[in-house]
């Protein structure tokens, strides 16, 4: 809806498309980060080459992008594979090679055992593995399941919520800082 109601109609110069439950914890610039190509963000795959990108964490020079009005974000089904929301969108890159992209670097699902140094050190010591979060360019952190989906209980959900408020208002004050 926000693509096609407001990006398509005011072409910022840089469109950041986020879910709400991804947090910015450094200062991070899209343009710089972009460089010189056109689209970039959290890459998703599927099998039979298909590649797309995550609307989660997604960002778009939308001035320069052909073909804009074929741009389609939506989940579904390419060459009878599911995609996720934004698989649509691998059609796009498939009909314009000439469109350079960047995937942002990031952590699969944080565990004890797996990318806990991809938090701030004061974050470590509660993180819990089923907090399930990621990490993204070393500066988004990715809260992962904040609609319930995956139905996690009520006091796992009041644990994680704390915890994730405690980290985003401590790198934003300054307090904590992400690793380089």
């Amino acid at each position: 809806w926000t693509w096609d109601t407001i990006v398509k109609k005011e072409m910022p110069l840089i469109a950041c498309l986020y879910d709400m439950d991804v947090f910015l914890l450094k200062p991070f610039s899209a343009d710089g980060w972009l460089g010189d190509a056109l689209v970039g963000g959290r890459e998703q795959g599927r099998p039979k080459g298909i590649r797309y990108f995550w609307p989660g964490l997604m960002f778009l020079r939308t001035p320069l992008l052909p073909a804009i009005e074929t741009v389609d974000l939506w989940c579904g089904r390419v060459r009878d594979e599911p995609v996720d929301v934004g698989g649509q969108f691998s059609l796009y890159l498939e009909a314009h090679p000439e469109v350079k992209t960047k995937g942002i670097s990031g952590t699969s699902v944080i565990s004890r055992a797996e990318g806990l140094d991809s938090l701030p050190v004061e974050a470590r010591e509660s993180y819990e593995d089923e907090f399930k979060v990621e990490v993204f360019g070393g500066a988004f952190l990715h809260y992962r399941g904040a609609t319930g989906w995956d139905h996690p209980s009520p006091d796992l959900v009041a644990r994680k919520t704390a915890w994730v408020r405690r980290v985003v208002e401590n790198c934003l004050s300054g307090t904590w800082r992400m690793p380089a």
